[in-house]
């Protein structure tokens, strides 16, 4: 008889000899994520020097600083961050990463609503301090 043998071997993945996954195992392998955080790219950690050290080049000093002069350089970072990846989008350059630009966009907001936050204690300390040197006088 001619035609293809008879094969008493399953069939083999690129070249190794694992058996060829099966359509659900290799649906479940492009879906996979690292195991250690187990997030979408796009979801807030909660830690916030974890997150500005995987988007900014910055020392743990600086990802520490909680300071109103720390977190204002830290937006103006990020802003012009989340500027060269937009550029680098309309652009259609190969490097542009769409969870990158989610996620600068998305620390930016908390990092600047953090910032008028503690701009806001800032002055309401200085005014009551203020009113209170008043009334000793």
């Amino acid at each position: 008889m001619r035609g293809a043998p008879a094969q008493s071997w399953p069939m083999t993945h690129r070249r190794s000899f694992k058996p060829a996954p099966t359509t659900q195992q290799a649906s479940q392998q492009v879906g996979e994520r690292h195991p250690s955080h187990g997030l979408r790219p796009w979801q807030w950690s909660g830690n916030r020097s974890g997150e500005l050290a995987r988007l900014l080049p910055l020392w743990p000093s600086q990802l520490e600083d909680v300071s109103i002069a720390g977190r204002q350089r830290i937006v103006a970072l990020l802003a012009r961050a989340l500027r060269g990846e937009r550029q680098r989008g309309r652009g259609g350059h190969w490097a542009y990463d769409l969870s990158r630009h989610a996620a600068l966009n998305r620390v930016l907001q908390i990092e600047r609503s953090e910032l008028a936050k503690a701009v806001a204690a800032e002055l309401a300390l200085a005014s009551r301090d203020a009113a209170t040197k008043s009334r000793e006088d």
